[in-house]
């Protein structure tokens, strides 16, 4: 494991050709480790869905933004009684599927995936008026909205005193220790999603809303705002000058995105080279990688790496140690269908 900031810029591009432009606006918050005891970054995007209304105001939630997860999955109010985290869906795709969402101590939690209409972005929780809407029409018009998550249990960390997802919704409180009341999956690739009489496909909102690909630009200084670009075009690709390859190719390995029907790819789709060095002889290898800015640290499940960082005296606990050079170069073999970093 390696103590990473983010600062990142990627470019998810799923097709080609000229595409109608939406920038969606990102913050990037200091947040409280899970376990208490430090801090990390996290993206966050604040959303509303269906345009859910509570005493007059919209509906505006925080939700971690995570290039490594697949799907939105939010948190739904399940109890009797008027509140605001009962937000309305227009059908049940697929109920208790075996998509999972939060695993801790052995468990596994199930949630209802469901289609919505509509998802709103804010610039804060406290604003008032959308700066932008995802609409599933717009993307298909023959659609029934986009395919997204009713969280109603989970076994990840929750927030204050709470014992139960439910109990923190019922006081109108983020559910999870960060803030936050579920993820927006910001991914490439998509997840079959089964139980033992139905499937539903998974993917990013944003791969169900556009055919080019979508740009996160979150190296920001403090004064900058990070972003996500939606649908790409050709001023946007000009501005990458480095290439990761996307293992897939294109080739459809996985589903494509509901909605939009886009080509998606696997989940560790992008080959990078790595090095770490602390005085001596550096310790190479090359991985195929997740760019996930939900994890707060760069992981590697490389044995041969792991033994040879580990033959140098590179690792203390697991954990590179201090003062040691790391550092990651991606592959480029496919620039028409590719995920770029810088």
């Amino acid at each position: 494991m390696i103590q990473t900031r983010l600062i990142l810029i990627m470019l998810f591009m799923i097709g080609s050709g000229a595409a109608a432009r939406a920038q969606i606006p990102l913050s990037l918050v200091t947040v409280t480790n899970e376990s208490g005891s430090g801090y990390r970054q996290q993206l966050w995007i604040y959303l509303g869905i269906n345009d859910t209304q509570f005493e007059g105001l919209p509906v505006v939630r925080p939700y971690l933004f995570d290039t490594g997860s697949a799907m939105f999955n939010a948190a739904y109010y399940t109890g009797a009684g008027a509140n605001p985290n009962t937000w309305n869906y227009s059908s049940v795709a697929l109920g208790n599927s075996s998509y999972s969402y939060g695993r801790g101590s052995g468990g596994t939690d199930y949630l209802d995936v469901v289609r919505v209409s509509s998802i709103q972005v804010y610039q804060s929780q406290n604003a008032t008026t959308p700066l932008y809407t995802f609409s599933a029409n717009a993307t298909n018009p023959g659609s029934d909205g986009y395919v997204v998550g009713k969280v109603t249990s989970t076994t990840l960390a929750l927030s204050g005193n709470y014992t139960s997802l439910q109990d923190a919704l019922a006081d109108n409180a983020a559910p999870y220790v960060s803030g936050v009341f579920g993820t927006f999956g910001a991914a490439m690739f998509t997840y079959n999603a089964t139980s033992t009489t139905d499937h539903a496909i998974v993917g990013s909102v944003l791969g169900q809303s556009t055919t080019t690909g979508w740009t996160v630009a979150a190296n920001t200084p403090s004064t900058s705002q990070p972003s996500v670009i939606l649908g790409l075009d050709d001023a946007t690709r000009a501005q990458f000058t480095s290439n990761v390859t996307w293992s897939s190719a294109g080739d459809n390995t996985k589903a494509p995105f509901p909605n939009s029907g886009a080509t998606s790819g696997k989940e560790f789709d992008t080959l990078f080279n790595y090095s770490v060095q602390n005085g001596g002889q550096p310790v190479d290898w090359s991985d195929l990688t997740l760019l996930d800015t939900g994890t707060a640290d760069t992981n590697t499940s490389n044995g041969t790496a792991h033994a040879d960082l580990l033959s140098k005296s590179l690792l203390n606990g697991g954990d590179v140690i201090d003062g040691s050079t790391f550092e990651a170069t991606g592959n480029s073999v496919h620039p028409q269908k590719v995920c770029l970093a810088l």
